[in-house]
């Protein structure tokens, strides 16, 4: 199970967490396209560089690898179409392509700096650690889920085009398919017409592209079965502004693992189900869902708090270098919360007899 962030920025310290937390799944907007793939490529710019200075003060000798690079992982991200332009460090970052060598010659060079790398060059001598190790090794390249922003555009009474969306979409793939470890987009909805999405999904998927089907809240039931029985992975939308309802949310969820879970136990496959929007520890316990979003992770930027981080209220970071130090701290807490949460309802479905194929 996959928990995506949003709302990144560089402005306010959610980028530097990021980056250091090793967090790599998103989700991103095409509205605000230009702006999203410019943190892509300084996010994989400066994770380079963290890699290498790790890397190299490890081999000599270096031992507290953890002033240069925290020990926690996370690679996952969902991003839109609007921010398209923060391309050519990304792509610089990708065009060297750096092996590690000599990393057998003590125990723990595997386990902290190896895992951080992705290219390797290893011997036949050492073939029985290549077939034991080289599985475990972390895969640190992107997971980018592309939303259509076509929420975003509703609310700004902005219409998105579906084949401007589809251009940009299939030249982008084009681009980075082969550099990310995922890459999906969503498909561009029509909020409050679900028979209009399913237009926008056969437009797209006659210029080419294979966006993942969004049924919205309070569609009909012919229309779950029609996602769920032509696509492996789908996703339920509209859920946000019934977060703070949760009987009628859970209602609704219900209504839609009542469909979907029937499925698996027919089939023995397990649909990919992405809940837009949602990440409340109930609904990931009670649904099976293969990825979810949230910007929940950067409230503190709005509110003050930093309940995740022990802390009642923290300060407007503009004031002090002290306000903005409590605010990183509170965005660290939040990532590492999620990802202990990725982490348990993984362990849960799979007790449960859920295991998704990756």
């Amino acid at each position: 199970m996959r928990i995506h962030v949003a709302e990144v920025s560089k402005e306010r310290g959610q980028y530097q967490v990021l980056v250091e937390e090793r967090y790599n799944s998103s989700l991103l907007s095409y509205f605000y396209a230009k702006r999203c793939e410019k943190y892509f490529e300084q996010y994989w710019v400066d994770l380079v560089k963290i890699h290498l200075a790790s890397t190299t003060n490890k081999l000599q000798g270096e031992t507290n690898i953890k002033k240069l690079l925290p020990e926690e992982g996370k690679s996952d991200a969902l991003f839109s179409y609007a921010y398209k332009e923060h391309e050519p460090m990304w792509r610089d970052s990708w065009n060297m392509n750096i092996h590690l060598a000599g990393h057998t010659a003590t125990p723990e060079i595997p386990s902290q700096v190896l895992s951080e790398h992705k290219s390797h060059l290893t011997t036949y001598a050492d073939q029985g650690e290549i077939r034991n190790k080289l599985p475990s090794f972390k895969d640190l390249r992107p997971r980018v889920i592309i939303d259509s922003g076509a929420f975003t555009s509703f609310t700004c009474g902005k219409v998105i085009n579906p084949r401007d969306y589809a251009a940009w979409a299939l030249e982008f793939e084009q681009r980075w398919r082969d550099k990310m470890q995922f890459l999906r987009f969503m498909n561009l909805d029509v909020i409050g017409d679900q028979e209009g999405s399913w237009k926008n999904q056969a437009i797209l998927e006659a210029l080419g592209m294979k966006p993942i089907p969004i049924v919205t809240y309070g569609a009909q039931k012919e229309h779950l079965i029609r996602a769920i029985e032509n696509y492996d992975y789908i996703a339920l939308g509209g859920l946000v502004p019934h977060v703070a309802h949760r009987e009628r949310l859970k209602k609704w969820l219900d209504f839609c693992f009542g469909i979907i879970t029937p499925y698996f136990k027919k089939t023995s496959v397990m649909p990919k189900v992405h809940l837009l929007g949602i990440t409340s520890e109930w609904t990931l316990q009670r649904y099976p869902c293969y990825s979810s979003d949230s910007s929940s992770w950067v409230q503190c930027l709005r509110f003050g708090g930093g309940k995740s981080a022990g802390l009642d209220k923290i300060p407007r970071y503009k004031e002090s270098n002290a306000a903005m130090s409590a605010t990183l701290h509170v965005l660290r807490a939040e990532i590492q919360k999620y990802k202990k949460m990725e982490e348990n309802t993984t362990k849960l479905w799979a007790k449960r007899g859920v295991v998704w194929d990756e």
